[in-house]
């Protein structure tokens, strides 16, 4: 390797369900170089220290040297692990958002899968073509950075009164007062901009507020289920496993495990 190339450290596929068969919730561990991960599902909560950020498909996450990760499951992403070895990289690293919410699979899956492709080969172009997925994939981020600040989302307000009012009786009408349109023209805004119908994001606030009280393991089930905004017991636990694929009860169970 030439001095200042970028190295990648490991690229691919990860899979909770495989790599962590039965368990709620990963170990935290130290994160030794830059990580960039691509969601490929949505599911449950990834953190950087104590900073949480919610696993949605197309989502974007990128970790650096230092930082102490863990996640409550499930969690599938496309990853990539690597050292840039140049001041320019390392300053344009530094200056991105730790977390890009949409859905970028379109844009984005393409770098990934070019890295892991030329990190598994040993023909003579491979260096090259690991060195430009690297520097295709951060100044797309960074381009995508810039765009995402000069151009904020119409429907902030609303997921900012979903988050913070996700316990009561919510309806398209009262979010989309929120950001003072129509509940047709609302409706539309929010599919384009969060890739998903508004109760579908709501939903998915309300789960993973859910999942946290489980982790805590004090209330009772229809306690919790009322407290996230569910109106019965059965229907939250229809829901989170369909959202998960298991009851609230096992992921309960389940998180009383882990330390």
């Amino acid at each position: 390797m030439e001095p200042y190339e970028p190295e990648i450290m490991g690229a691919g596929i990860f899979d909770s369900a495989r790599s962590f068969p039965g368990t709620a919730k990963t170990p935290v561990r130290a994160v030794r170089q830059y990580e960039v991960e691509l969601f490929l599902a949505s599911g449950g909560v990834s953190y950087i220290g104590a900073e949480a950020f919610p696993v949605r498909r197309g989502a974007v996450l990128l970790a650096r040297p230092g930082d102490r990760r863990h996640s409550l499951l499930p969690v599938s992403a496309r990853f990539l692990r690597f050292a840039p070895h140049h001041p320019a990289m390392e300053k344009m690293l530094s200056n991105l958002p730790r977390h890009f919410s949409g859905d970028f699979t379109d844009l984005l899956l393409p770098f990934f899968i070019a890295a892991e492709e030329a990190s598994a080969s040993a023909d003579a172009s491979a260096g090259v073509r690991r060195i430009r997925a690297i520097c295709d994939l951060i100044c797309t981020l960074d381009e995508l950075a810039h765009s995402i600040e000069s151009a904020p989302a119409v429907t902030a307000p609303a997921v900012r009164y979903m988050e913070e009012h996700y316990g009561e009786a919510l309806n398209t009408g009262i979010l989309a007062s929120c950001c003072h349109l129509s509940e047709t023209h609302f409706h539309r805004l929010f599919l384009k901009e969060r890739h998903r119908t508004p109760g579908r994001y709501l939903s998915e606030v309300r789960l993973l507020a859910a999942k946290r009280l489980l982790a805590e393991n004090v209330k009772p089930l229809s306690e919790v289920a009322l407290l996230c905004g569910f109106s019965s017991q059965a229907y939250f636990t229809y829901c989170f496993r369909r959202q998960y694929g298991t009851t609230p009860a096992h992921y309960r169970e389940e998180a009383a495990y882990r330390p």
